[in-house]
């Protein structure tokens, strides 16, 4: 299996793990989006909110 294909086997099972939570109202957040690609794959999965360097780098908390 190629590296892509391992993290989206990952991504898809944690996904349908959620689908009951999900369905009750609970919102799914990925962390750790570093680019567009994977932010466009998280949405198709229907992934609620993401989060990572493609939004902003971490922050320290005074900062905030």
């Amino acid at each position: 299996m190629k590296p892509i294909e391992a993290r989206l086997a990952v991504v898809a099972a944690f996904l349908a793990l959620a689908g009951p939570a999900m369905s009750r109202g609970c919102e799914v957040v990925a962390e750790g989006v570093e680019n567009e690609e994977q932010a466009q794959l998280l949405r198709l999965l229907r992934c609620d909110q993401v989060q990572g360097f493609l939004f902003s780098p971490p922050v320290a908390a005074d900062k905030i």
